[in-house]
């Protein structure tokens, strides 16, 4: 059974793994830390390290699982201090900002989200806009890409005064968009108050 997989690959969960083990290794039932070295129908993993099997796996899954949630929210309650804003909104239309400008490698392809404030989480906020990076180059691919009709939770922070100089109307906003961490599902409204609170 895997407890735990890299986020980047998936989990294996289910799936036989080869563990390549040090020399002298005796243990046959543990809690097997290890770095995959080969992924294919088999994956093949180098043992880092080991513990004794706990007595229930299911304890021990569920603590692991406790021990991820507190780590994710400490993680997101690090990202709402410092957000300068956060609010609930919707897209109601966006505009390419950098339309007349020549792209370069890497370009952000900056564009402007007007939204619609549903309610404020964290500090008073006239905001009606926020841009982001449209383009899907690989510096940016993982950045949020807003449509119209998007609804979520928006942590909002201000351009640090570089990132928007190719911008056509970087005046428009203080606020820019470019962490995905930084738009959160509606689902999670509760647990932000709770953490804000």
């Amino acid at each position: 059974m895997i407890f735990r997989g890299a986020d980047t690959i998936g989990p294996f969960t289910n799936q036989d793994v080869l563990i390549l083990r040090p020399p002298g290794a005796q243990a046959r039932h543990a809690i097997f830390f290890v770095t995959p070295v080969n992924y294919g129908k088999l994956m093949t993993a180098r043992e880092d390290g080991e513990l004794a099997p706990p007595e229930s796996l299911r304890t021990f899954s569920d603590a692991l699982a406790r021990a991820d949630q507190a780590a994710s929210d400490r993680k997101l309650r690090g990202l709402l201090a410092s957000a300068e804003t956060v609010v609930v909104a919707r897209v109601a239309k966006t505009v390419d900002l950098t339309a007349d400008w020549r792209a370069s490698e890497h370009d952000p392809r900056w564009s402007l989200a007007a939204i619609e404030v549903v309610r404020i989480l964290k500090a008073e906020t006239r905001t009606s806009h926020v841009v982001f990076a449209g383009s899907d180059d690989v510096r940016w691919f993982r950045s949020p890409k807003l449509h119209p009709g998007d609804e979520g939770i928006f942590l909002l922070r201000h351009d640090n005064g570089n990132l928007l100089r190719n911008a056509t109307t970087p005046s428009t906003t203080g606020y820019i968009l470019i962490d995905p961490a930084d738009f959160r599902p509606l689902s999670e409204e509760q647990r932000i108050v709770t953490l804000l609170h």
